[in-house]
């Protein structure tokens, strides 16, 4: 059965993403994080909405198997858990520099380059290192789930809890860490 509403609104949500990417793309000297959280959230908000029509029939023997798309689907879907937390990590970092009371004197050009280096190495290349990994974990390709799509599979085995799925929340405390940096106990 479609969910008509879930379409509706992943469409909606794909489309507010676009002003926030644009104004943040037009500010000088942002951080590159929050480009990369608002890209992962508009694409995969988009990938629902496409996968939420292709299989909106509740009969499973008449969807389609998806083979090509379904491939490249669930690998952005698995590294957008990855790509998240990791451009939250930048978002918290430069939140803690910005309210820094005793702001270091440093190369402000070279700073900027090395924190945006930074972002892009936790929001976009770790999750392509993590999705090469999980090659070695997966136990098939992609499964199909109505309304959902396409999803990537993990064997539940206890070397993919150490390639795949620590990588989640050891982001997330790592973000939590520096989003509780307090001005005064900085070093």
């Amino acid at each position: 059965m479609p969910d008509i509403p879930f379409t509706v609104f992943s469409g909606i949500s794909f489309l507010l993403c676009i002003p926030p990417a644009y104004f943040n793309w037009k500010i000088p000297c942002r951080p590159w994080a929050t480009l990369i959280l608002i890209s992962w959230i508009a694409i995969l908000n988009l990938l629902y909405f496409f996968d939420s029509i292709i299989w909106s029939s509740t009969n499973t023997s008449d969807w389609w198997d998806g083979k090509g798309y379904c491939d490249v689907d669930a690998r952005i879907k698995d590294m957008f858990e990855i790509g998240v937390p990791g451009a939250a990590i930048g978002v918290c970092r430069f939140l803690a520099d910005a309210t820094d009371l005793n702001p270091a004197y440093t190369d402000l050009r070279q700073t900027r380059f090395r924190r945006n280096m930074i972002d892009f190495f936790l929001g976009i290349i770790l999750p392509l290192i993590i999705q090469g990994l999980k090659f070695l974990v997966e136990d098939s390709r992609y499964h199909i789930v109505g309304v959902n799509g396409c999803l990537g599979n993990v064997a539940h085995a206890w070397p993919s809890l150490l390639v795949y799925f620590l990588w989640v929340p050891g982001l997330i405390v790592v973000a939590a860490l520096y989003a509780c940096i307090l001005p005064s106990f900085r070093p």
